[in-house]
This record gives C-alpha cells, sequence and structure tokens, in this order.
C-alpha cells in the first residue's frame, strides 16, 4: 500500500475487509488510521479530552473520519469480545461532543459499560443532571441503570430503578420477557407493544442487543419479580422520559449498526440522503475544509488575511521590486529567489496561494491590494466593502 497512513483510503480498505469477513485485517487498518490520528492532533489534546474539556466539530469532514474510525474500531472489538477496550472508546467518542452525540453513542454506552463490567459508568451518566435535561432517560439507560445497581449489590436502587423503568416503557418489559422465554410473561407487561416505528426502533436497538445482558437467574427474578408488583400499567404511549433523539442522529447510529431489520424502520426520505458508506449522513451545515482544487479554504477572516500576511513577508523578502528598473533575465529572477532562500516552484506555489486567498477574502467582502511602498518591499492594504 503505498499511502500506508491514507486515512481515507484505510477506512475504505478496512470495510471491504470487514464486507469480507476479514475481521483481523479491517482491525489492524483501523487501528493504523487511529494511529495517524494520534500523531496529528495537538500535544495538549489528550490532556483537555481527559478533563472534559476538548470538544470536536462534527461538521467538518476530518473530524467525521475521527469518529467513523473509532466506531468502527468499536465494532471490531466487540467482536473480539474486549469490551473493556470497547468502553474506553465509546467513552472518547461521546467527550468530543456529548452535547450532539452524533452517532447517538447513548444507545450502545450502557451495553459496552456493563460488559466492560463498570456498571457505575452507566450510574453516573443517568445521574448527569446536564445531560438529563438533553437526553432524558432513554429505554436502555433506563433498564441498564437497574442491572447496575443490581451488579453493585444494590437491590433496593434496582427495584426502585426498574419499576421507573418498566412504567415509562412497559413494551421494552415486555420484549424483554418474551425474548428471555419467560413464562408466563407477567400480566401488567403482556401485550404491551411499542405505538409507532420510533418506539420499535429504539426497542430493536436495545432488547436484542442486552438480553444476554438479564439471562440470568438474579437477573430474570428482578425483571419477573418488580413486572408483577405492578396493578395498572400504562402502554407508555408518551413517556415523560423519552426526549425526541434527532432524526439524523438515530439514523446515522442505524446505518452504521448496519441491521436490516432496523434499516426498514427508518423515513424514506433520510435513507434516500444515504449515499456514502465513508460519511454516512453529514450534517446539513458542514463545513468543507477544502475548495475543489485542494487547497486549504480558510473560511475564517482573520486566519485569511494571516495567510496574506505571510505572503506579504515572503513577496518582500524576495524583494523582487529591485528586478523592476531596466531589462533582466530569467536567471537574474532565479538569482533572486535563491538569494532569499527561495526558489522559482515556492514562488509560483506562492503566488497561486496568494490568487486563491484573495479571490476568498473577496468573496468576504475584503479587497486586497498589493502595492510598492517605496521601502523595498510590497505592502497588503485591505479594504472592507460593505
Amino acid at each position: 500500500m503505498t499511502k500506508a497512513y491514507h486515512i481515507s483510503t484505510l477506512l475504505q480498505v478496512s470495510e471491504i475487509a470487514k464486507q469480507q469477513r476479514d475481521n483481523a485485517t479491517a482491525s489492524e487498518l483501523l487501528e493504523r488510521a487511529l494511529f495517524t490520528f494520534g500523531r496529528s492532533v495537538h500535544s495538549t489534546f489528550s490532556k483537555n479530552l481527559a478533563a472534559g474539556k476538548a470538544r470536536l466539530d462534527f461538521r467538518r469532514p476530518e473530524n467525521r473520519e475521527f469518529w467513523l474510525a473509532i466506531w468502527r474500531y468499536i465494532g471490531t472489538l466487540t467482536v473480539r469480545a474486549t469490551f473493556q477496550t470497547a468502553f474506553e472508546w465509546a467513552k472518547l467518542m461521546l467527550a468530543m461532543a456529548p452535547e450532539q452525540d452524533p452517532y447517538c453513542i447513548r444507545l450502545l454506552f450502557d451495553q459496552l459499560a456493563l460488559r466492560g463490567r463498570d456498571p457505575q459508568a452507566v450510574i453516573d451518566l443517568v445521574e448527569t443532571d446536564h445531560l438529563q435535561r438533553l437526553w432524558k432517560v432513554p429505554p436502555n439507560l433506563a433498564f441498564s441503570v437497574a442491572l447496575a445497581h443490581d451488579r453493585l449489590k444494590q437491590p433496593q436502587k434496582a427495584r426502585s430503578t426498574l419499576k421507573n423503568a418498566i412504567r415509562e416503557y412497559p413494551w421494552v418489559a415486555a420484549r424483554l420477557c418474551k425474548e428471555l422465554d419467560i413464562s408466563p410473561i407477567p400480566k401488567p407487561v403482556w401485550g404491551k407493544e411499542p405505538n409507532g416505528d420510533y418506539q420499535e426502533l429504539l426497542c430493536q436497538l436495545y432488547v436484542p442487543k442486552a438480553k444476554d445482558l438479564w439471562n440470568t437467574t438474579e437477573a430474570t427474578s428482578l425483571l419477573v419479580e418488580v413486572c408483577y408488583s405492578f396493578e395498572d400499567l400504562g402502554a407508555g404511549e408518551d413517556p415523560y422520559w423519552l426526549a425526541q433523539i434527532p432524526e439524523i442522529d438515530i439514523a446515522r447510529h442505524v446505518i452504521l449498526s448496519d441491521d436490516g431489520n432496523l434499516m426498514a424502520l427508518l423515513d424514506t426520505q433520510i435513507k434516500a440522503k444515504y449515499t456514502s458508506v465513508s460519511d454516512p449522513l453529514p450534517p446539513e451545515d458542514s463545513i468543507d475544509s477544502f475548495d475543489s482544487a485542494g487547497n486549504a479554504a480558510r473560511t475564517n477572516r482573520t486566519q485569511l488575511l494571516a495567510s496574506i500576511e505571510e505572503l506579504r513577508l515572503y513577496f518582500q523578502s524576495v524583494r523582487i521590486e529591485n528586478l523592476a528598473h531596466g531589462g533582466f533575465t530569467v536567471e537574474d529572477f532565479a538569482a533572486a529567489l535563491e538569494a532569499a532562500g527561495s526558489s522559482m516552484d515556492e514562488f509560483r506555489r506562492n503566488t497561486d496561494r496568494f490568487e486563491t486567498v484573495r479571490r476568498r477574502l473577496r468573496d468576504e467582502g475584503v479587497d486586497v491590494i498589493l502595492d510598492n511602498n517605496g521601502q523595498g518591499g510590497l505592502e497588503v492594504e485591505s479594504d472592507e466593502s460593505d
């Protein structure tokens, strides 16, 4: 592979290897991609991330490649049953944008935590005030927090949290009982079904993946006991705990899960927007960091002006105005560039770069004028137009 550390290529070839069931190669390529990301981040990134202060803007395609690499790597780790490592990567993904959570890792976080033997992490997440206001408590977290308390030998907490979960989402409890072959199904939850495709989707995202977590004597007994404790239980049509997850985010989660049954529950208009496995459902406010010519498209005006200043200093160092008096040859020009520590190729690149940045500034309403300053150099003047 000539581009051994080209991230886009690594992600594409890794997906091909996965489709061919070559999980070892897929995992190796993902690790290489993540290693490449690790080499490129600033030295303070990991420290800030550990402190909960680092954020990555999902609107930028380069950052989305990082999310995609992590998600796919979590998948390979779960296949290898290295759940604790997978959970650490899930925590990293959540920490990069907890307010947006563009891949809806919260719908998977609890299962990875329980399999990774860190039940306290589920409790901490559910009890976080800020995230409660954003997410409330989706079905998977509502039921898993009861399991977390049970594993921590907190039976009263386990019963109370599970009772609240069943009251809010009786259709999840009914589906769990069915999947676990509990017979007879407790009467209070018998016949409870999700109300609409959205609830069905959340139910299918949780129950088939988490049923083995409930398939222990202690957990099953707890579930049956609490189900029977109800006398009158509603249908859970409009749970207070259930916040509407952005349609595009949950669709992204479903697409990446690669489950045909779940895909059938997505809106056809959303599925029609899915055109690329390398960037599934990019946000509508995506920020392109590169223009069609492949040059850096600096969107911030301050950065553009800084680039112009950098180019001004370069052209000033070359002092080409000294050659403008009288005839001069290409050899004279090359000698002037060499004396300035430059070359013809660098001069051409900087000239092209200047025109690109100048054009982008003009689009921003700033006109850049190169003018002889009478001091043997070039002066850049910017005139911001309304």
